[in-house]
């Protein structure tokens, strides 16, 4: 599905950038046909509502739960967009592949969190799991055999994480693994 994702996304791109706008619209109403009968996740920004929408129809396809909250006024905040997309699509994907490891449906539980208060930004993805999780120095042991084409989720996270000067912690206790990132609201802080 991310596949077909990522290639729709790229069409439309494409018609986009070569002028084809009615043919783009016509394209992507086509592919959001799927979405339509989905709930829409409301954050107030789209990008971030699109990512959230479409996370959530990754998890119900592989009959996961997914939960979302968001309780923070993103219309005025300076941190990138962009980054912030990039932020909960890498932490909801890696939550997605390790819930689908999990043999048992019901067992396959993913929550993401996004909250504010004046001076910090928070954002929480956590996950049940199907095997332990080994953290060491806050970085994730990869239980795939070919170890040097992963772990770019997780670092791509950390590169804007320190971008902002904000935190990246991993925790793991009982089949959850959470990754929690704080970032500062205010600009003098991130230097």
């Amino acid at each position: 599905m991310r596949h077909d994702m990522k290639h729709s996304m790229n069409t439309i791109a494409g018609l986009i950038k070569n002028g084809y706008t009615d043919e783009a619209l016509e394209y992507a109403q086509l592919q959001g046909d799927q979405l339509a009968a989905t709930s829409v996740v409301e954050t107030g920004h789209p990008l971030l509502d699109t990512i959230l929408t479409i996370r959530e129809e990754q998890a119900k396809a592989i009959q996961a739960e997914f939960q979302s909250y968001v309780s923070a006024n993103l219309q005025q905040m300076l941190i990138s967009m962009d980054d912030l997309a990039s932020i909960c699509s890498n932490a909801l994907n890696n939550a997605l592949e390790a819930v689908e490891q999990i043999a048992e449906p019901s067992q396959r539980k993913i929550w993401c969190s996004i909250t504010q208060d004046r001076h910090h930004l928070y954002i929480q993805v956590r996950n049940t799991t199907a095997c332990d999780v080994k953290i060491e120095n806050n970085t994730v042991e990869t239980s795939k055999t070919d170890k040097s084409l992963h772990g770019f989720g997780l670092q791509i996270i950390r590169q804007i994480t320190e971008k902002y000067n904000g935190t990246c912690t991993l925790q793991y206790k009982e089949r959850i693994f959470v990754i929690q990132i704080t970032l500062p609201t205010n600009r003098e802080e991130w230097q």
